[in-house]
């Protein structure tokens, strides 16, 4: 997105709930000009962890947080545009009347917005409330796809496509592969207990894409089951690329996708399986 902006000659602030430290990551959209806003004093989520760790909700905390990180940036510059890409923040800015002067943008990131009968997190009623937030008046809904704008209907959904975050991917790659392909994190809409099962069936190497708590998991449960293996956890830029090519086939058996973009990615450099039958896969080529 930052690039993108970039090379539009439009300026972006990237308003966060908090921030740690710069990373390799941050520091490069740090090059390309944005600017990170974020509260002084941000309060913790652990009490909110403790009281949700069974049925997600909103984090109050972090909406407080957002807020006050709005409210700073807000000092030092009026916006344009201001793109949510949290539900916690495009329920937040819904609510505190910047509609009126300054384009609010509701992206949509979670399948429990698009549909009805999916599975996720979050409590039922807190489902509900995150679909209904699609229908404040004087607010732009954006999403990935064709099919997902579809899907919105009466709601008006405008097709925002997302760049494809790592362009390098489109080069012919000719190197030997090894190994089948995952990406996600470890959560049960994912589906890694299927990879596993592949993995534990075929004893091929395993490539392993996720966060650092699925890092965790998938080498202790990898370990066990007496394959190669290599899991990376949160890699971007070339690192990124070279792991997705130098696999030899992906699997990709999420069931719960608001567009999918690790197949977007992984399809362009290696046959990819996915299970039939999914909503998700109708953002793309059935040829594919």
């Amino acid at each position: 997105f930052v690039k993108q902006m970039k090379d539009n000659n439009i300026k972006v602030d990237i308003i966060t709930d908090k921030f740690d430290k710069h990373t390799e990551f941050t520091k490069t959209l740090q090059n390309d000009g944005a600017r990170f806003i974020y509260t002084d004093n941000p309060l913790s989520y652990s009490k909110h962890q403790g009281i949700f760790m069974y049925g997600d909700s909103y984090c109050l905390e972090r909406m407080i947080n957002f807020r006050n990180s709005v409210i700073k940036a807000l000092e030092s510059n009026l916006y344009d545009s201001i793109v949510c890409n949290t539900y916690e923040t495009s329920r937040l800015m819904s609510e505190i009347g910047l509609e009126d002067c300054i384009q609010i943008i509701n992206y949509t990131h979670l399948e429990s917005q698009l549909f009805e009968n999916t599975k996720n997190p979050f409590l039922d009623n807190v489902n509900h409330s995150m679909r209904l937030q699609m229908q404040i008046s004087n607010t732009t809904i954006g999403t990935q796809s064709e099919f997902n704008a579809q899907i919105l209907g009466t709601l008006k959904g405008v097709h925002l496509p997302i760049p494809l975050p790592e362009p390098s991917l489109l080069e012919e790659h000719n190197k030997d592969r090894t190994g089948v392909l995952y990406i996600g994190r470890w959560e049960e809409g994912k589906g890694p207990e299927d990879f596993l099962k592949v993995i534990e069936q075929t004893k091929l190497p395993a490539k392993v894409m996720t966060n650092a708590n699925g890092a965790k998991k998938f080498e202790d449960r990898l370990s066990k089951l007496g394959v190669k293996y290599d899991v990376r956890a949160s890699i971007v830029g070339q690192e990124k690329v070279d792991f997705i090519k130098s696999s030899r086939i992906a699997f990709n058996p999420s069931i719960v996708e608001s567009y999918g973009m690790a197949f977007y990615e992984q399809h362009i450099q290696l046959p990819t399986l996915v299970l039939e039958n999914q909503r998700w896969t109708n953002n793309f080529n059935e040829d594919f």
